[in-house]
């Protein structure tokens, strides 16, 4: 009969700083040899490998072990290992050999640590900018009074945020409320790259209420991350929707209306600058396919041409990149191609068959 398997018999968690991992994990790809002074791709991603490591080491690092007897009586053991690195993005100063020979680079780690959360701000950012798409949506039903001042406020609207957002360094706004309104030819030249946008603004008007014979809506704000159904950020605020006395055209807000409408947006605004300043700015794989690979950033996020980036499984690394085998499958890509919203990366160092959708994707800014 079957030896019965043995539920597990120990558990523990432990804290290490550098000196009691470095040896341990100072093996194969982590501290491989370069073939001479003028390092190739494979050695420069090596580099950049050994030095995430070390910065990793550099950070409290949690290991997990877990025992357990299987089916055969044999006794089993596995460990994760996890830290607090939240990388934003990786600028490389400069590549070297060491006297041994090995492969350095001297990295720029834009990152913010759980201990300075409270404290990140646009100056650690990337040097890139978050992508946001912005919609708005105004179904109503309106009376046949309301609905032309509607029209009128999201007009105004756009034109509000997309103040809000030129004078910010942190984030770019893609205002997508009227694409529906595209031509055939614009929509086979621009493509669908925008529903890949990281990040979304979306503007709810819900139905007015009266208030001293004017009309109130409501204004819904909601910051969302693309596949992430929780937001980053809400407020509801409220717009009456006061109109100019006019005897032609179609109604107008009254200037005390657009005043309001813009203290609002300041406010609003104001709460995405906070939400995503502690966001690092990251893209995602949206396509991989073998030597070509497509990323959700584009030239509104200002990538350019020849740009480096590191790509990897967004589940295990940077926090689980002390773990066997997790450093080695990251990936250097240079960029081929870019697109407003979009940018066509080819695999040059590193396991590039490895890379899959919905991976994740950082600068890696560095010399040529």
């Amino acid at each position: 009969m079957q030896a019965p398997v043995c539920p597990m018999l120990q558990s523990t968690a432990t804290t290490f700083t550098r000196p009691a991992l470095a040896l341990a994990l100072c093996a194969g790809v982590w501290c491989a040899p370069a073939a001479g002074q003028t390092l190739s791709l494979e050695d420069r991603l090596t580099a950049i490998r050994s030095s995430l490591v070390q910065a990793a080491l550099e950070e409290p690092t949690q290991v997990q072990s877990t025992q357990w007897i299987d089916a055969k009586g044999v006794l089993q053991e596995s460990s994760t290992f996890r830290n607090g690195m939240n990388i934003r993005g990786v600028r490389v100063l400069a590549y070297s050999t060491d006297a041994q020979g090995q492969p350095n680079a001297k990295l720029e780690l834009q990152q913010k640590s759980a201990v300075e959360k409270q404290a990140c701000s646009v100056a650690a950012a990337s040097s890139l900018q978050h992508v946001v798409s912005f919609t708005v949506d105004a179904n109503g039903p309106w009376s046949a009074d309301d609905a032309p001042l509607v029209d009128a406020l999201r007009t105004a609207l756009s034109a509000e945020w997309q103040r809000a957002s030129a004078t910010s360094a942190l984030w770019r706004l893609i205002d997508r409320t009227y694409e529906g309104s595209r031509s055939a030819y614009q929509q086979a030249l621009l493509g669908n790259s925008g529903d890949d946008i990281p990040l979304k603004i979306q503007i709810s008007l819900l139905t007015a209420q009266k208030k001293d014979k004017q009309s109130v809506v409501q204004m819904r704000m909601t910051l969302t991350t693309r596949n992430q159904s929780k937001p980053l950020a809400q407020s509801i605020l409220p717009m009456t929707l006061g109109a100019k006395n006019t005897n032609w055209g179609a109604p107008q807000l009254s200037d005390t209306a657009l005043a309001l409408l813009s203290q609002q947006v300041k406010a609003a605004a104001q709460t995405v600058q906070s939400a995503l300043a502690c966001k690092p700015v990251q893209a995602e794989v949206t396509q991989a396919m073998g030597s070509q690979v497509r990323i959700n950033m584009g030239s509104a996020a200002g990538v350019k041409v020849g740009d480096e980036w590191l790509l990897a499984d967004g589940q295990k690394f940077p926090q689980r990149m002390l773990e066997a085998g997790v450093a080695s499958q990251t990936v250097l890509a240079r960029v081929q191609l870019v697109g407003e919203h979009f940018a066509q990366l080819k695999p040059v160092a590193g396991p590039m068959q490895s890379v899959q959708r919905q991976w994740t994707a950082w600068t890696a800014d560095g010399p040529r």
